[in-house]
Formats: C-alpha cells, sequence, structure tokens
C-alpha cells in the first residue's frame, strides 16, 4: 500500500550561475506533519516554490497523489488539493475576516458572469452554504468574534491564522506552509501547533518551512534538513536536531 501524498525526485533548478536546488528528492507522507529546515541559502523556499508551480523545476519530477504535476500550473494543483501559505500573508486588509474567508471557495456558480442572472438561486445556495464553511473554520481558530472585523487590524500572527483557515476553504489535501511561527507570539503560536495537529488527526497533510527548531521540533512528525540545495538528513524531530550538521547550520549562520 502506498504511504506517500508528495514525491519530489531529483529536482533541479538554476539561476544563470547559481543551482538553488540540486537533484533533490524528497517524499511526504500522507497525513503526516513534515518539517523542512536548513541554513540560508539552503533552497527552502525555492523547493517549495517549484513544488506548488510559482517555478519550474530544470529537470526531475514531483507527483502529488501518484499525479505528476512539474508542468500544472498553480491553480490546477489547488484544485487537486495543494494549497500553500506565504511568510508574508496575503490577507486583504480593507476586507472583513469573513468577506476574506468567502474567497477561498473553488467552483462557485457565480463566478461566470452571465450566472448572475441565469443562476440567481444557484448562486445564492451557494453563497449561503459558504458562509456557513467559512464561520465553522472561523470557530475552528478560535476566530469567529473576529468575523467583522478588517483584515487589516489583524496582529500578525492572527493574519497568519486567517490565512491557514482560508486556505482551508477549497477543502485541500495538503497544506504547505511557509514559516507560519515567524513574527508570532509564543502563546498564539502554541495554539497553531495544537490547531495543525488536529488538522492532521482530521486527515490532512503539512509540509513546514520554519526556523524555531523547538517549535518545528513540537509539531513535524518527521524532519528534512537541506543544504545547498539537496535533502541530506530525514529523521524523527529529536534525530535531527542532534545532528553536528543541523546543530552547525543554527547556531553558525541562521536559516
Amino acid at each position: 500500500m502506498k504511504h506517500s501524498l508528495l514525491e519530489v525526485k531529483e529536482v533541479k533548478k538554476q539561476f544563470e550561475s547559481i543551482l538553488a536546488v540540486d537533484d533533490c528528492s524528497l517524499i511526504v507522507k500522507k497525513q503526516a506533519i513534515t518539517g523542512l529546515v536548513g541554513a540560508n541559502g539552503a533552497g527552502k523556499t525555492t523547493l517549495f516554490n517549484l513544488i506548488t508551480g510559482y517555478y519550474k523545476a530544470d529537470s526531475g519530477k514531483i507527483l502529488f497523489n501518484d499525479i505528476r504535476i512539474d508542468d500544472m500550473p498553480t491553480f490546477k494543483r489547488a484544485r487537486i488539493g495543494m494549497v500553500r501559505t506565504f511568510q508574508i500573508t496575503k490577507a486583504l486588509s480593507r476586507m472583513t475576516v469573513l468577506d476574506n474567508m468567502m474567497l477561498g471557495p473553488k467552483g462557485q456558480s457565480g463566478e461566470k458572469i452571465w450566472n448572475i442572472w441565469l443562476k440567481s438561486g444557484k448562486i445564492s445556495k451557494e453563497e449561503d452554504m459558504a458562509k456557513e464553511k467559512a464561520l465553522e473554520i472561523l470557530d475552528f481558530f478560535n476566530m469567529l468574534h473576529m468575523k467583522d472585523e478588517y483584515a487589516g487590524a489583524l496582529s500578525g500572527g492572527q493574519k497568519k491564522l486567517l490565512e491557514m483557515a482560508r486556505s482551508l476553504m477549497i477543502d485541500p489535501i495538503m497544506l504547505l506552509l511557509d514559516e507560519p511561527f515567524a513574527g508570532v507570539n509564543p502563546t498564539l503560536a502554541k495554539k497553531m501547533v495544537i490547531y495543525i495537529k488536529e488538522l492532521r488527526e482530521k486527515g490532512m497533510t503539512f509540509l513546514i518551512i520554519e526556523h524555531d527548531i523547538p517549535l518545528i521540533t513540537k509539531v513535524s512528525d518527521t524532519l528534512s534538513f537541506m543544504s545547498q540545495g539537496k535533502i541530506i538528513l530525514e529523521g524523527t524531530p529529536e534525530e535531527v536536531k542532534k545532528d553536528p550538521r543541523v546543530r552547525d547550520a543554527y547556531l553558525g549562520g541562521g536559516d
């Protein structure tokens, strides 16, 4: 029985003279939380961008749920269940929290202008269902009381929660989180760890880039350590954290 959801096979990406990702391979198991760590310039964000379609690989293969996706547009990857968040959040600050959530659902009839007149009843029903779903998700993240607040008034950590919440509106199979704990106060960061683990228990799969070693150790099932464009070490968080190469990367150079 196949247990992997994402498979990166010998992927390479070069920018002029810089080899950012060098024959990199990575496996993310279904319903697991995989942390991706490494020093500055290791290639983590480039790898994220290759997986999610923001960059095109020069060579290699990327498979998601047994479907080859390395030539698939970003929006199609999202449609089949792969969604990412960003280190700098994308919340629309002049819209309310609830309105930001309502931007998420896919395949809405109202996206086609002629349906406003031809299928107004269906559009109204879909909007009601999407609103109910949005409120349930906000409740899960303990943000229901903020639904009418402008997103621009939220703290940095709350904006990251909103982005994660909005991503759930399109029913992803896998979430790729880019530094979800960066700039988040310790209390909220601990809550985010709990939310991520609860979503994993509900069937979600995660790949997470993170600089905070104590937090990524706490939340991850496995850690992958990247250096010079390759995954050079994989294992349990405790195993990876104790490796001298990981200690040198963080004590001697930062991420």
